[in-house]
């Protein structure tokens, strides 16, 4: 199981060592106990836990003036309020200030639980949510044209794209020949570009597509990575620069920000 993390805020030392003990129950490790509120906003940013638990009455800042710089930072950890006000006099207050829930002291076993079972619940939606995107990603089909004038290279680079649903119509092994493509077909969905090439080299043909304003977006795949190039190919227009040797989990990290970027004009595949 994996070990969830929590900071607490609360101005005594002896409430925050009695809920840093019951929380190891639920594999929950205390990374920062904080007795002020001005300290909340700052460690939450830096440290991202993924519970928080607040009091109300704190000095500095109190636990409602919290939340609401919480909202006002667009900050939305997973905020329960731990406090010995009555609860129909604040439980509605806190939640509508962006809090998750709302514990009053002094609390039990029980009611700790409803904490981990809501964000365990959260966590299996998130990740549900996740699994379905991927499942969505994966299925959406991508074109593609690869330039360069290894012939290899050409067939190295199309055996990892087609797996992971990128279909390369054809290959150019020149500048020139690339440009005729271009002029003349279907444009692909994404240009694979050599830089070296003879009769135009990668440059002249990611001037053309951009004069043309073909929506196509070019990644440049060479081992020629100098900071100029790099410099010179981003500067004119190019979606990304791949380096020669590249490997497998590059490649398929590529092709999957491209799916994302155009899932929304793209048909998905039947399933």
């Amino acid at each position: 199981m994996s070990v969830i993390t929590a900071i607490i805020v609360d101005d005594a030392p002896e409430f925050r060592a009695l809920l840093k003990t019951h929380l190891k129950y639920f594999h929950c490790r205390v990374t920062k106990e904080i007795s002020d509120g001005k300290q909340v906003i700052e460690s939450i940013e830096k440290m991202q836990p993924d519970i928080v638990f607040l009091d109300i009455n704190l000095p500095e800042m109190d636990g409602l003036s919290v939340l609401d710089a919480l909202a006002e930072k667009s900050i939305n950890n997973n905020i329960w309020v731990v406090s010995a006000k009555d609860q129909n006099e604040v439980k509605d207050i806190v939640i509508n200030k962006g809090a998750k829930g709302y514990i009053q002291k002094p609390f039990t076993m029980e009611k700790l639980k409803q904490v981990f079972d809501s964000y365990n619940q959260v966590q299996k939606q998130k990740q549900l949510e996740n699994q379905n995107m991927a499942k969505s990603m994966s299925s959406i089909e991508l074109t593609g044209i690869i330039v360069d004038d290894d012939a290899l290279m050409c067939q190295l680079l199309d055996q990892k794209l087609r797996p992971l649903g990128c279909n390369i119509h054809t290959y150019a092994n020149s500048g020139e020949e690339a440009i005729a493509l271009l002029s003349n077909s279907n444009v692909p969905d994404i240009v694979f570009l050599d830089i070296e090439m003879p009769n135009g080299n990668g440059m002249t043909v990611l001037d053309y597509i951009k004069s043309k304003g073909l929506s196509t977006s070019v990644v440049v795949v060479s081992a020629h990575n100098t900071v100029e190039n790099v410099k010179n190919f981003v500067s004119a227009g190019a979606a990304a620069f791949v380096v020669k040797p590249y490997t497998d989990e590059k490649i398929k990290e590529l092709v999957k920000n491209f799916q994302k970027k155009l899932a929304p004009n793209k048909r998905l595949k039947a399933s």
